[in-house]
C-alpha cells in the first residue's frame, strides 16, 4: 500500500512460453500513471502487465504492447485480472488473452507483435515483481491498493473458472462479447452474479490435477503482514505449524511460538532444529531465538540441544518477512568490525575444542540431511558464503578438520568435504536479493545430492563424509549479508533422495518494520468477501485531497483544505471507526457529510470548513478549543478538551436517530451536559439537527485536512493506523474489525458484510434493459429480460425515431411517445405480448424496423392478472384488494377530494407503481408503495407535457421529461410521503375529467436511487453515490438543456459515452466523449458537458442497479 513491492530471483528457469497469472487487485488512486501488477526483466527493458492511463496494457520490450481499450476507473471495489500468455498457439490472437471478473476482454494491438513459440522474460533467471514494474534492478511504477490470493502456474494456460466463480442471488452485469470493432454492442451478454474467488485449497487441487504449478509456480494469500510475499501453494514444511488449513492459507504461527512445532514423520532422526524465531525458545546459553525444538518434535521426553550456540558481531534474530516474521540476521562486518553468523557447539566464539555431544558424531557413510531457508543479499567484497559447515575447530579449513561444508560462491551453491570440494564448479543459482531459497544436502549410501528450491543441483557419489566431534558454524569465516531461519540437521536419514516441491516465497522491498507496527498494517484485510471501509478516490473535493495508506491516509498540502468521504455511505444502522491525529493544527475536521454528492453536501462552495452547509457536520480539531460546525455555525461543547498530537479519536454513529457521539483515547466526551454514552443513546453530541434519518439520504464519514501530516482512519482494518501504534484486538458485535478500543456494544465496524442485506439481491428481476436488432418480421422474439414487463420504454438508438412507451394498466397495445405531448395511442403493429421473458413485436418501424438497432428498457411492478395488481395476484376492485393485500390506495382512505384510481400495477418489494385514474381538481394520489416516493412521471392521456417530480430534501419541484427547458416549479407535484403524492389542478396531472397514467418509485437500497448533485464543469467531475452498481442512469440539469440517458447494456465498459435525450427523437450520441464512469457504488461525470456537469448547476439523477454495491465487484 505504500511505495512496497514484491520480489524475487527464481532459482531455476520457468517455462517462458505458458504461463497464467491470475490475482485479485483494488485499485486506490485515480491517476493516468503507471501501476504496475506483474513484472519481469526482460532484456534491457521489462515486461509488465499493468494499469496504465486507466487500462490495462501488457508491456513487452521484446515485443510491444497492447491493452484492453476499456477504463478501470472504479476504486471503490475489486477487479480480478486474469492473464494466459501461451505462444505455442498457433493464432497470434490466442498467444496472449486478458480476463477480467471472468470475462475475456478484447485487446487492442498497439504495436504487440508476437511469433510461435516466442519467449518472454517471465520465468527467467531475472528479477521478477508483484505491484511494481521492473526498473533498472528494482522496482518502479508502484501499484497503489490491495491485493490478494495471486497464483502463477507455470507450463500450463488456465482459464479463470480454475480460480474464481460467479455467486448467484448477488446481481448481473452486462458485458461485451469479445467482438472485432468497438461498435458491437449488441451482444446482451450477461454475467450472472457475483464473481468470486474459490477456495484457495480447491484451485491448488485443480491445478495439480493438471499438471501442477511447475518449475516456478506459487499462490500468494497476502494476508500475513509479517510475510506478505509467503507462497502457499503447498503446505512448507517448516519446524513450527504455521496457519495453513484455514480457508484462506496464512504464514502465521499457528499457536505459542515457543511449542507450537509441526508434526514430522522422520522426527526420531532429527538432533537439531533452530526455527530462529523471536519470543521463541533460547539456547542452552542463553542466546535469544536461538533454542533447539527438536526435543518438541521428537515428542520422546529427550532434551532439546544442551550446548553453546553463539553469534557473531550484531548477527541476531530479529523481525523480517519470514516464515516466522522473524529470523537470525547474518549481519557481515556487524559494523564492528567482526563477521557475521553464529556457531553450535563451541565452548566459545573461536574455541579449538569442540562438542561432546553425541547428536553430532557420525562415523563415515551415515546417512545425514541438513536444510535451511537463506536469504542471501552479499557479503563485503568475498564472494565465499557459508551456510553449513561442520569442523573440528571454528574457523578452520583443512580438509581433515572439514566433516561437511555448504557454502556459496558468488550465485552458487558449492560444498566441500573431509574428501575435498565436491561441487566445485557451483551449481544453481542464488541470486543477491533475490528472495529466500530453501537449500538442502543430503547423503544415501554413496550418493549425496544438492537442492536448492527442491531442484535436484549436482549429484555426487563414493563421498567420505566423516562428523567426528566436531561443531558447526554458519557464516564466521565466510560470512555474509543476509538472513537464515529453520535450520535442520537429520542424523541416519536421507529425507530427500531426489527432488521435491518447495513455496516459492517473495520479499518485500521498499519497506523496513522492524521496531514498528507496520506488519500488522501491511495484511489485505479488505478483500471482495468482506469490503472495509476507506476514502474514495472518486469522491473528493479541494484539489484533489491527498490519500495514501490504501485510502486510510487523509492529508492536504499548498495550505488548501480538502475533504474526502468514505465509499461507503450509511442509510441506516450503528456504526462504529477511529483516526488518528497526526498534527496540532486547527485546520482539520473529522466528522460526517450528508447526501449522495460531496459538492452539494458543501454547497459547491470546496472552500467552506465541514459543517459549512445543513449537509456536512465537523468535529473542529482545536487543542485548546474545539468546536461543532453545523450548517454553517460553529458551536463549542463546554468541557471538551481538545485533540492533542497523536491523539487517537473515536466516533460512533447512529443513523436511525441521527445521533452522533465523539471520544478520544478510549474516552467518550461529554455533550456539555454529561459524557456521551452510545451504547444506551444518552447524551449525543448537541446541535447535529438536520441529520437524515429516512433511510434515503446517505451519510458517510468524512475528513477535512490543511496540514501534510494529516490523520490516519481505522474503520476495522488498520488498527495500528499506519504502523504508529501497537494494534488493538477488539473486535465488533460481529467479529469484524480490529480496533484500538472496544466497539460500543451494538456498533458495528463500517464493512460490506455488516451492511444489511439489500432487499432485491437481483435487480435483474425488477428492471432489465436490452439490445435487439429489427427484423420487420411479425412476432419478432425479444428474450433475455427474466419477468414479465409491465412498463416497456423502447427506443431505436442507431438512427433517429421516437419514443415508444407501453405498460399493462394501459394495455400493451397502447403507446405513448417521450419526446413530445402525443395523446395514448393504440397500435397493433407495435407490441404483441409480453411473456415471462420478455416480448414479441409486430412489423412497426419504430419498435422492429429491420436493420434498426434497438434498446428496450423493461421494468416490473405487480402485473396484469386483473384490473388491480399486486405482487402478480390480480384483483376485481380496489376493495377486495385492499382486503387481501393490505394495499389500500382508494383516495377516500385518507379523506375526500381525492384521486381513485381506475387501474393500477404495484409492487412492493422494487417500490414501483403504475396508476391509471380520472382528474379530480387537485388531489392527492395514495401510493402505496409503503415509503416516501423518489420519482415519479405523470401524463394526461389526452395531451400535454410529462409532467415529472424527483425527491430533495430541500422541497419539491417538476420537470418536463419531454422538455430541455428548466425545471418548472409551479407546485403541482407537492406533498410526497409514505402515503401519498399531492397532485394539483394543472391540465398535465389532475384536471378534473381527464384520463392520466402515473409511474411512481420510491428508492430502494442497492436497487434504486434518485436525488440532485451539483456539478462543476471538469473532467474531474463530482462523484454521486447510488449505493450500487448502476445499470440505468437519467440525468436532467435543472437550468436547462436536454435530458441525458446512459445504461450498461449500450455502454457495458467505462468510458460510459452512448447517450441518449428522452425529450429528442435522436440516434445515440456516440459522440458524447468520456461523459460518465459507471462504477460500483455509483457513478462520476468526467466531461465538462453542461447536460450532466454544468459548472455550479443543479442535477437531477434517477438510476437503477445491476448489482448492490454489497456484492459488486468493480466496473
Amino acid at each position: 500500500m505504500a511505495q512496497e513491492t514484491l520480489k524475487r530471483v527464481p532459482s531455476t528457469h520457468g517455462n517462458r512460453r505458458t504461463f497464467t497469472l491470475s490475482g485479485w487487485c483494488k485499485v486506490l488512486a485515480d491517476t493516468t500513471g503507471r501501476q504496475g501488477i506483474w513484472s519481469v526483466k526482460e532484456s534491457s527493458g521489462h515486461a509488465t502487465l499493468h494499469y496504465d492511463n486507466y487500462k490495462l496494457y501488457w508491456n513487452s520490450y521484446s515485443y510491444g504492447n497492447l491493452d484492453t481499450a476499456v477504463f478501470y476507473r472504479d476504486h471503490a471495489s475489486w477487479h480480478h485480472v486474469h492473464m494466459i500468455h501461451d505462444s505455442t498457439c498457433e493464432y497470434e490472437a490466442d498467444r496472449l488473452k486478458v480476463y477480467v471478473d471472468g470475462v475475456k476482454r478484447r485487446m487492442d494491438p498497439g504495436n504487440f507483435s508476437s511469433s510461435q513459440n516466442m519467449e518472454s522474460g517471465w520465468n527467467a533467471l531475472e528479477l521478477h515483481h508483484i505491484a511494481a514494474q521492473y526498473s533498472g534492478g528494482g522496482g518502479g511504477s508502484h501499484f497503489q491498493g490491495y491485493m490478494f490470493d495471486h497464483y502463477h502456474i507455470d507450463g500450463q494456460a488456465l482459464g479463470p473458472e480454475i480460480f474464481g466463480y460467479f455467486k448467484d442471488n448477488r446481481g448481473y452485469r452486462n458485458n461485451p462479447e469479445p467482438a472485432a470493432n468497438d461498435d458491437d454492442n449488441k451482444s446482451n451478454h450477461i454475467s450472472p452474479g457475483q464473481w468470486l474467488p474459490r477456495l484457495p485449497k480447491s484451485v491448488i487441487k485443480d491445478v495439480n490435477r493438471r499438471g501442477g504449478f511447475g518449475n516456478n509456480g506459487w499462490y500468494l494469500p497476502m494476508n500475513s503482514g509479517k510475510f506478505p510475499g509467503a507462497d502457499m501453494h503447498m503446505e512448507p514444511d517448516t519446524i513450527l505449524k504455521l496457519k495453513y488449513n484455514q480457508s484462506q492459507p496464512k504464514a502465521e504461527i499457528d499457536g505459542d511460538p515457543k511449542s507450537a512445532v509441526r508434526h514430522d514423520p522422520l522426527a526420531k532422526y532429527l538432533v537439531l532444529a533452530l526455527p530462529m524465531v523471536k519470543d521463541g525458545l533460547d539456547s542452552a546459553n542463553g542466546t535469544p531465538g536461538m533454542g533447539d525444538y527438536s526435543h518438541l518434535i521428537r515428542n520422546d521426553g529427550s532434551k532439546p540441544y544442551q550446548g553453546n550456540i553463539f553469534q557473531f558481531g550484531d548477527s541476531k534474530v530479529q523481525e523480517i518477512d519470514s516464515w516466522y516474521g522473524s529470523a537470525m540476521n547474518m549481519d557481515d562486518d556487524g559494523g564492528n568490525g567482526t563477521q557475521s553468523g553464529f556457531t553450535i557447539g563451541y565452548t566459545s566464539n573461536n574455541s579449538s575444542s569442540g562438542t561432546a555431544d553425541d547428536r553430532f558424531k557420525w562415523p563415515a557413510g551415515t546417512d545425514f540431511t541438513i536444510e535451511c531457508w537463506v536469504y542471501y543479499s552479499g557479503n563485503n567484497g568475498n564472494d565465499w558464503w557459508s551456510w553449513a559447515r561442520s569442523a573440528r575447530y571454528s574457523g578452520q579449513f583443512n580438509n581433515s578438520d572439514v566433516g561437511f561444508s555448504g557454502y556459496g560462491y558468488g550465485n552458487t551453491i558449492r560444498s566441500w568435504t573431509t574428501s575435498g570440494e565436491v561441487v566445485d564448479s557451483g551449481a544453481g543459482h542464488i541470486e543477491p536479493n533475490g528472495g529466500w531459497h530453501h537449500i538442502a544436502v543430503d547423503r544415501k549410501g554413496s550418493i549425496m545430492r544438492h537442492y536448492l528450491d527442491g531442484n535436484c543441483i549436482d549429484i555426487d557419489y563414493n563421498q567420505n563424509v566423516t562428523f567426528d566431534n566436531g561443531g558447526w558454524e554458519i557464516g564466521n569465516r565466510y560470512s555474509w549479508h543476509g538472513y537464515i531461519c529453520d535450520y535442520r540437521i537429520y542424523k541416519g536419514v536421507a529425507k530427500f533422495a531426489g527432488g521435491f516441491d518447495t513455496p516459492r516465497p517473495f520479499q518485500t522491498d521498499g519497506t523496513s518494520f522492524e521496531g514498528s507496527y507496520e506488519d500488522d498494517f501491511r495484511e489485505s484485510r479488505d478483500t471482495i468477501m468482506n469490503q472495509f471501509a476507506h476514502f474514495h478516490p472518486n469522491d473528493n473535493i479541494g484539489s484533489n485531497p491527498l490519500l495514501a495508506e490504501g485510502g486510510l491516509k487523509h492529508y492536504g498540502s499548498n495550505n488548501a483544505n480538502r475533504t474526502a468521504r468514505t465509499q461507503i455511505g450509511i442509510t441506516s444502522g450503528k456504526w462504529y471507526w477511529e483516526f488518528k491525529q497526526f498534527h496540532g493544527t486547527p485546520d482539520s475536521h473529522h466528522g460526517l457529510t450528508v447526501g449522495h454528492n460531496l459538492l452539494k453536501a458543501y454547497d459547491g462552495n470546496a472552500g467552506l470548513y465541514m459543517g459549512g452547509s445543513d449537509r456536512s457536520y465537523g468535529w473542529y480539531i482545536l487543542a485548546s478549543n474545539p468546536m461543532f460546525r453545523n450548517g454553517g455555525s460553529a458551536n463549542r461543547t463546554s468541557g471538551i478538551t481538545g485533540m492533542a498530537q497523536n491523539d487517537v479519536g473515536m466516533m460512533a454513529y447512529d443513523y436511525d436517530h441521527g445521533h452522533f457521539w465523539v471520544g478520544k483515547n478510549g474516552t467518550w466526551l461529554t455533550n456539555g451536559t454529561a459524557i456521551g454514552d452510545p451504547e444506551s443513546g444518552s447524551f449525543p453530541q448537541p446541535d447535529i439537527a438536520g441529520l437524515p434519518t429516512d433511510g434515503i439520504m446517505p451519510v458517510f464519514p468524512s475528513a477535512m485536512n490543511y496540514d501534510t501530516s494529516g490523520s490516519h482512519w481505522n474503520f476495522g482494518q488498520n488498527p495500528t493506523f499506519g504502523g504508529t501504534e501497537s494494534a488493538g484486538t477488539y473486535k465488533d458485535d460481529s467479529g469484524f474489525g480490529s480496533f484500538k478500543y472496544k466497539p460500543p456494544s451494538g456498533f458495528l465496524s463500517l464493512c460490506t458484510r455488516n451492511l444489511p442485506e439489500p432487499p432485491i439481491k437481483n435487480p435483474q428481476d425488477y428492471h432489465r434493459s436490452i439490445l435487439h436488432t429489427g427484423t420487420d418480421h411479425k412476432g419478432q422474439s425479444v428474450r433475455g429480460i427474466n419477468f414479465k414487463a409491465d412498463l416497456i420504454w423502447t427506443k431505436p438508438y442507431s438512427t433517429a425515431d421516437q419514443w415508444i412507451i407501453n405498460d399493462t394498466v394501459r394495455g400493451v397495445h397502447n403507446y405513448l411517445y417521450f419526446s413530445h405531448s402525443t395523446a395514448n395511442t393504440a397500435h397493433t403493429t407495435g407490441v404483441m405480448s409480453t411473456n415471462t421473458d420478455g416480448m414479441s413485436w409486430n412489423t412497426w418501424n419504430n419498435v422492429n424496423g429491420d436493420g434498426r438497432d434497438f434498446v428496450t428498457w423493461a421494468w416490473k411492478a405487480g402485473g396484469d392478472k386483473g384490473t388491480f395488481n399486486v405482487d402478480d395476484v390480480g384483483y376485481d376492485s380496489l376493495v377486495e384488494m385492499k382486503d387481501r393485500s393490505g394495499v389500500d390506495i382508494r383516495g377516500a382512505s385518507i379523506g375526500s377530494g381525492n384521486i381513485t384510481p381506475s387501474g393500477c400495477s404495484i409492487n412492493t418489494t422494487s417500490k414501483f407503481g403504475i396508476y391509471k385514474y380520472t382528474g379530480v381538481g387537485g388531489g392527492n394520489l395514495v401510493h402505496g408503495l409503503g415509503t416516501t416516493p423518489g420519482w415519479a412521471m405523470v401524463k394526461n392521456l389526452a395531451n400535454d407535457h410529462w409532467f415529472c417530480y424527483c425527491y430533495d430534501r430541500s422541497g419539491t419541484a417538476h420537470y418536463y421529461i419531454n422538455s430541455g427547458g428548466t425545471q418548472n416549479a409551479s407546485g403541482q407535484i407537492t406533498t410526497v410521503d409514505d402515503t401519498k403524492i399531492y397532485l394539483g389542478s394543472d391540465n398535465g396531472v389532475n384536471e378534473s375529467g381527464d384520463s392520466y397514467i402515473a409511474y411512481v418509485w420510491s428508492p430502494v437500497e442497492g436497487y434504486s436511487a434518485m436525488g440532485h448533485y451539483r456539478g462543476n464543469e471538469s473532467t474531474d467531475g463530482p462523484f454521486v453515490y447510488t449505493g450500487f452498481r448502476p445499470a440505468f442512469l437519467l440525468i436532467k440539469n435543472l437550468s436547462g438543456n436536454h435530458w441525458a440517458l446512459f445504461d450498461s447494456s449500450r455502454d457495458p465498459d467505462n468510458p460510459v459515452r452512448c447517450r441518449l435525450h428522452t425529450d429528442l427523437s435522436n440516434a445515440t450520441n456516440a459522440g458524447a466523449g468520456d461523459t460518465i464512469l459507471f462504477l460500483s457504488n455509483g457513478f462520476r461525470c468526467t466531461k465538462n458537458d453542461d447536460l450532466e456537469n454544468g459548472s455550479g448547476d443543479t442535477m437531477m439523477f434517477v438510476a437503477f442497479a445491476e448489482a448492490p454495491y454489497k456484492y459488486a465487484s468493480a466496473r
